[in-house]
């Protein structure tokens, strides 16, 4: 839970220096302005505040600072540390926010003091901040035992409740600690927080009495890169992974996920905060948006190849329900951002696609899970394809084709071959009817060529214009030339075939 890795220091090096001097109180009153190298943000003074709270909490406080003055253009974001942390273990997160969008909070915490007075005077912070400012919207962002500060706060009912739009937790220990009871049972001198920290502790089970607001979007990480041992389970060198996935946690979250750091790096991965600007851009997408629990999401990536690829105007995401012949169903995709989310889903297994004309995609599907609650990643990468496809009728009257009337190809016109050649290409397809919808479908998406009952698809094309001609018993030869273009596809007009 430590996120500085330091032992405790014998004295609190002038932590007091920055207010006043030491010479007075430290501030109380929410939203005081300081600096993030202020000397009582340092890790050592975090430690002190876990190993010896009441010294700590009569020298430095319990507060949320600013580290800018108050911009009501300017949404903030809250940064809760652990248990032995201090403001100054969220420096690469401050470091890399867009501070023209965000102004950065850091709630300073003896994080030895019982967890239910703590939670409490983080709340009552907020009030005081709520009532002064009244702002909209608050992100809240919390490490290892913060996390459970953080949720006790967010499930209370209180007037700034309404403006939490977003919680990311990050390696929490939401199921609690074994050591903290092993060391509130042996050691002689208890930490207050290690009593709250219990697995089953009265303190998490209240935490978790409650679920989260469905308009909080709710982000859990956890690192996996630690050990474990005959004595202690997986772990990320301080929390198990059991506890970190509880499911009391997971339940509640729109998205979970793992990276290969530890306790402590996770807060200075790069992954971790790319991860956490994209999260940040999801959530001013969606910010407004309440979820329905009962149903799934995804948000959805796709990268051209190569870059700088013209765009396409339309595409689609298709989501056919795996293992099952029962429709398909599609959502409109836009294909100018590369990262969205698109729901609501009912929950299963799907096999995702993204579709778009004149593009291969890769890979071809994915089959994904879709959970109540979740938000489910699915990532892709386009190429430009040249692709010739239509469909086939019977040639009808001018006045029924002025009305988009089309005739189906009489019993009798079975159309025999679909032969295209050009640009050293020689290919030939015969209707399969036999294939099913579902078969045809998945075919179409892997971009392999295909002739079924009156369509047909060539895929992979050089740029270039092409011969396509088609026999039909009953009717005469149609042949007319083509044109393929990587990257670009309207569907052309039918063809229609003159039955003799």
């Amino acid at each position: 839970l430590d996120a500085s890795g330091r032992k405790p220091a014998p004295t609190f090096a002038g932590s007091l220096a920055a207010f006043s001097g030491g010479k007075s109180k430290p501030p109380t009153s929410a939203g005081f302005v300081s600096d993030l190298d202020n000397p009582a943000f340092s890790a050592e003074n975090g430690a002190a505040g876990f190993w010896a709270p009441l010294e700590y909490f009569r020298r430095t406080g319990c507060n949320i600072f600013f580290l800018e003055p108050y911009d009501p253009k300017k949404t903030p974001i809250l940064f809760v540390h652990g248990a032995a942390g201090s403001p100054q273990d969220w420096r690469c997160f401050i470091r890399n926010l867009d501070r023209t969008r965000y102004q950065p909070w850091v709630f300073y915490y003896p994080s030895g003091a019982r967890l239910d007075t703590v939670y409490f005077l983080l709340q009552t912070k907020l009030y005081e901040l709520h009532r002064k400012y009244a702002f909209e919207n608050l992100y809240v962002v919390a490490h290892s035992m913060g996390g459970l500060v953080s949720r006790a706060a967010i499930i209370e009912d209180s007037t700034f409740s309404d403006s939490i739009r977003l919680f990311v937790s990050i390696s929490s220990p939401w199921g609690g600690e074994g050591r903290a009871k092993t060391g509130v049972e042996k050691s002689p001198a208890v930490i207050p927080s290690w009593k709250d920290v219990e697995p089953d502790s009265p303190y998490i089970q209240r935490i978790f009495s409650k679920k989260l607001d469905p308009s909080i979007r709710y982000y859990l990480f956890f690192g996996h890169k630690g050990g474990g041992s005959l004595f202690r389970q997986n772990n990320d060198n301080t929390v198990t992974l059991e506890s970190m996935l509880d499911p009391r946690a997971q339940a509640d979250a729109l998205k979970v996920t793992g990276l290969n750091e530890d306790h402590v790096s996770i807060l200075c991965s790069p992954e971790m905060l790319r991860h956490f600007q994209a999260v940040l851009a999801a959530t001013e997408e969606h910010k407004d948006k309440t979820y329905v629990r009962s149903r799934g999401y995804l948000q959805v990536e796709h990268a051209f190849d190569p870059p700088g690829t013209k765009i396409p105007s339309q595409m689609s995401l298709v989501l056919a329900p795996s293992g099952t012949d029962r429709k398909e169903k599609q959502l409109k995709i836009d294909p100018f951002q590369s990262r969205q989310e698109t729901g609501a889903i009912a929950p299963g297994r799907y096999d995702v696609s993204l579709c778009a004309f004149g593009f291969s995609t890769h890979p071809d599907h994915l089959t994904l899970e879709v959970k109540a609650g979740q938000i489910t990643d699915a990532k892709f990468i386009l190429k430009p394809q040249g692709m010739i496809a239509n469909l086939i009728y019977a040639k009808t009257a001018l006045d029924d084709r002025f009305w988009g009337f089309y005739r189906e190809l009489p019993g009798k016109a079975k159309i025999r071959s679909i032969r295209l050649t050009g640009q050293g290409i020689s290919r030939s397809l015969t209707p399969d009817d036999k294939m099913s919808d579902r078969e045809v479908l998945a075919t179409f998406l892997a971009s392999r060529d295909y002739a079924h009952k009156n369509s047909f698809a060539f895929f992979d094309l050089p740029a270039g214009t092409y011969d396509l001609t088609i026999e039909a018993d009953g009717c005469e030869t149609w042949s007319e030339k083509v044109k393929a273009q990587p990257g670009e596809f309207v569907p052309p007009a039918p063809i229609r075939l003159i039955v003799k």
